[in-house]
């Protein structure tokens, strides 16, 4: 992967995959590109972190058992500490009553 080191999201998955570089400005940019264009064992090195990131974090056994974790969580709540109530003390949008009801916008 080769990312914009300006976005915070990006720059912090390359960071922690260890599979990608990234670069803050035109001439990185470029210097980069063509360290990955001619280095062809970098290449495969950052895509075998990319796929053991990817396994680790997102394949679909461990994305199903953090959903049913928090399905879980969020049955064993008292419903006063459920995420609306929470909510009610931030950001209010779709949040019924406190700031109308949540209705989505057209595309």
């Amino acid at each position: 992967m080769l990312a914009n080191g300006r976005c915070d999201v990006l720059k912090g998955q390359c960071l922690r995959s260890n599979a990608g570089l990234f670069y803050e400005g035109y001439g990185e940019f470029v210097e980069t590109l063509q360290t990955l264009e001619h280095t062809p064992s970098l290449v495969a090195a950052l895509g075998v972190n990319g796929r053991s990131y990817f396994d680790r974090h997102y394949a679909w056994p461990i994305i199903e058992r953090k959903y049913l974790a928090m399905f879980d969580r969020l049955r064993r709540e008292p419903a006063e500490e459920s995420w609306p109530a929470r909510a009610r003390g931030g950001c209010r949008r779709g949040v019924s009553g406190a700031a109308g009801p949540f209705r989505p916008r057209a595309p």
